[in-house]
């Protein structure tokens, strides 16, 4: 017990005058007896000392008056003491770890539903509770609700196939929380996050936060699919066994009705590969069996779109200058084609590729350049052609993968790098007029000039798009490079290989990917519709964009290693989340003066009782 104001102990000097007062009390004298004096004086000797305190006895009204001061007294110097009490109401925010792994089922009947299961025990109705789901981006599922409302969102809630990022998460979660007995509860298989959460679980309790990491991951067995890696003769899959013991394991692949398999042995914490070949245009599915812990990466999905037609755009002053270039693409039957003459130059959106040959700069309006680049730079296509007026381009150099010099020269074509492109083509012994040029850093050179190594075909990246640079003109004076079988092929190939990698990516993807569609645009995703200008990838399936498909697969060699946690298992908690306690100042005087005020109704009753009232 601890008091808090020492000096009222002097209370206790009340009493004082009260004992001496009934100490001093006239009391009725004694008459000696001669024959029993003797007597009386033995007895009077032995009771000296206990006839005091039978007086006290004797009168209880100075016994209750006694406590009722010693009561007042203690209550003046408030005495009190320290004892631990649970919280009736907490700030809190759950964190559930909406990860592909946490759909795995080595816990009954899953992680995740194991962690809604804890995170529902946690809550009562009287705390403040916000829900966040920890995919690739956290997502808040409930802001500042009851916990009621708490747990109407966890029955809601369900996994996503991304990964996970518990470190942002935690901060966010820290930004939501303001007040006193704050706190984050994290339900996590903590497999792989994209940032730490021990890092954010210490910032968050630097401002006074408790932190709960709460491990429901457990160590399953998993085989799965972890790469889709396209290749000009299919599709190279990797499967990964992440067991310590070795597995017999079949690879389907269903294309409408057809379907093959191969059986693989895969070795112990080893990989296998599989290569799909001469898949037509279509939705290619793939299974893995047997079943195991995750079923999640033993699915996916393949999206080979039909051949389109590439619209292409050239950009000259005289249509007589491409006549070569535009029956070579025609005769592919891959590409619609089209030409314009400065000044009229359509809108750059609504093309594939855009060309520009053979014009004076004047003769374009102000500004084409400048949308030009920022059509490239949005994920368009641009072959810039070598030509006499290039030079005086000053707005379009710096998009160049080549810087332009001013001089010009004659050379054979030597090839450099073979590729998607190059390959087959047949530029050997061709002569060419070329601009001097030199290459720029993260360009690619295909072809150079035998006398000074001038770059002659050359690309790079721009923003999301890809410019090259052809300085092999298809014009008499310059080459007679359009005169050969090669020339259609090779120009073909380049309008493909300019648009191929954009088209892969655009049809297949990964989950947790983000996808602007630049418009509100109606997406039906592989449980629902929705209506969205940016769509955020988080299920395993076919994603349905007016006629255009989708496949989004997770594919992450951590996501999959089920088995793997970066939280000591000695921060595991199975069963029970303890709520928040506190040391609470407990005040003696709640008790002292409800008992002072008993003792003095006593005293009341006991006068009354005797007639002095």
């Amino acid at each position: 017990m601890e008091i808090t104001n020492p000096l009222a102990t002097w209370a206790f000097a009340a009493l004082i005058p009260i004992i001496i007062l009934y100490l001093i009390k006239p009391k009725p004298k004694d008459v000696k007896i001669p024959s029993l004096m003797f007597i009386l004086e033995i007895q009077k000797k032995q009771d000296k000392i206990s006839s005091l305190l039978r007086r006290f006895v004797k009168d209880p009204l100075l016994l209750i008056q006694l406590f009722v001061l010693s009561l007042l007294a203690v209550a003046m110097i408030n005495p009190f003491y320290f004892t631990t009490e649970t919280l009736e109401s907490e700030n809190i925010v759950l964190i559930l770890d909406a990860s592909a792994s946490m759909q795995s089922t080595d816990t009954i009947p899953s992680r995740f539903n194991k962690a809604v299961e804890l995170a529902k025990n946690v809550v009562s109705d009287k705390d403040k509770v916000s829900v966040i789901l920890a995919e690739n981006i956290p997502i808040v599922a409930l802001r500042e609700g009851s916990g009621k409302d708490a747990k109407n969102v966890l029955d809601e809630v369900k996994p996503g196939a991304t990964t996970t990022n518990l470190g942002d998460a935690i901060i966010l979660a820290k930004d939501l929380l303001s007040g006193q007995s704050k706190r984050i509860i994290v339900f996590s298989d903590f497999s792989n996050s994209a940032t730490d959460p021990l890092l954010a679980e210490k910032l968050a309790k630097a401002e006074d936060i408790r932190v709960d990491l709460v491990n429901v991951g457990g160590e399953g067995k998993n085989i799965g699919i972890v790469d889709l890696k396209p290749m000009k003769e299919g599709y190279l899959i990797t499967v990964k066994n992440y067991m310590n013991r070795k597995e017999t394991i079949t690879l389907k692949s269903s294309r409408d009705r057809t379907i093959s398999s191969e059986q693989r042995i895969v070795q112990p914490l080893s990989d296998e590969l599989f290569i799909l070949r001469n898949l037509s245009p279509g939705i290619t599915a793939i299974n893995l069996e047997p079943d195991d812990d995750f079923s999640v990466d033993n699915k996916a999905l393949i999206v080979i779109p039909t051949p389109k037609k590439y619209k292409t755009l050239i950009i000259t002053e005289n249509k007589t200058f491409t006549s070569y270039l535009k029956l070579a693409l025609l005769a592919s039957g891959s590409v619609e084609f089209s030409e314009a003459i400065p000044p009229v130059v359509p809108a750059f959106d609504s093309y594939d590729v855009v060309i520009l040959d053979k014009f004076k700069k004047d003769s374009l309006l102000p500004g084409t350049l400048s949308n030009l680049i920022k059509y490239v730079e949005n994920g368009g296509s641009l072959i810039v052609i070598a030509s006499d007026y290039l030079r005086t381009f000053d707005d379009l150099r710096s998009a160049l993968p080549v810087k332009i010099n001013e001089s010009f020269g004659k050379t054979k074509v030597k090839i450099e790098t073979i590729n998607e492109i190059t390959k087959d083509i047949y530029f050997e012994g061709i002569s060419t007029k070329y601009l001097f040029a030199s290459r720029k850093n993260g360009s690619i050179v295909l072809a150079t000039a035998q006398n000074d190594n001038t770059p002659l075909i050359a690309y790079w990246s721009l923003g999301k798009g890809t410019v090259a640079y052809i300085g092999v003109r298809p014009e008499d004076t310059w080459s007679d490079f359009h005169l050969k079988p090669s020339f259609p092929i090779f120009w073909l190939k380049l309008i493909e290989g300019m648009r191929e990698s954009d088209a892969v990516k655009v049809y297949n993807l990964k989950t947790g990917d983000l996808l602007p569609l630049q418009k509100e645009t109606n997406v039906k995703t592989p449980s629902t519709a929705l209506k969205t200008e940016k769509l955020f990838l988080d299920e395993v399936g076919i994603y349905e964009i007016k006629e255009t498909k989708i496949a989004s697969n997770l594919i992450d060699e951590k996501e999959s290693d089920i088995s793997y946690t970066s939280i000591s298992t000695a921060r595991n908690i199975s069963s029970h989340i303890a709520r928040i306690t506190r040391d609470a100042k407990k005040d003696f005087n709640y008790y002292l003066l409800p008992l002072a005020l008993v003792l003095v109704f006593s005293e009341l009753l006991y006068l009354k009782k005797r007639g002095e009232l």
